[in-house]
């Protein structure tokens, strides 16, 4: 499995995370599973930076 490094500080990211839309719009990202196809998020522990992948 290919772990995402964090582009500013290089550090491991935190994986695993789905994005959720509330009815404002505001985002929010939530610890969960994705299905293949769908948006995730990966944040990163040290300095806060977020990447959106697709989930494969």
């Amino acid at each position: 499995m290919n772990e995402r490094m964090c582009p500013s500080c290089h550090q491991k990211m935190a994986e695993g995370y789905k994005i959720k839309v509330n009815t404002y719009g505001a985002l929010k990202l939530e610890p969960g599973r994705t299905k293949p196809g769908e948006i995730a998020a990966g944040v990163c522990p040290v300095c806060g930076q977020i990447a959106l992948y697709l989930q494969k």
